[in-house]
């Protein structure tokens, strides 16, 4: 059981991950690279970036959400209290990030 929680702890690590690398991908790179171009490129650019990401980028935060909640009720039934407190800590605070976008 605890190997299971162990895992379903990495996968939401690495969703969350995914999502967070991306935003500090575009924060650092694509914001100001596109500073520099003129307002029609900058609406063809961003148009078709949100169009691929607007049906790819769902999956991994999904992802690290169900699989935070996964582990912390993983490692609950494992009577892992610390594991199942920061799991549940991770889900609780991703749960609300989700409320806090949408």
């Amino acid at each position: 059981m605890t190997l299971v929680s162990q895992l379903a702890a990495l996968a939401a690590i690495v969703g969350t991950g995914v999502v967070y690398g991306t935003d500090v991908f575009c924060a650092l790179v694509q914001r100001p690279a596109l500073a520099r171009v003129d307002d029609a490129t900058l609406t063809a650019v961003m148009g078709n970036v949100h169009r691929f990401a607007d049906r790819r980028m769902p999956a991994p935060g999904i992802l690290g959400v169900i699989a935070a909640a996964a582990a912390a009720g993983l490692a609950a039934a494992a009577d892992r209290t610390a594991a199942s407190a920061a799991a549940a800590a991770a889900f609780l605070l991703l749960a609300g990030w989700v409320i806090v976008r949408s």
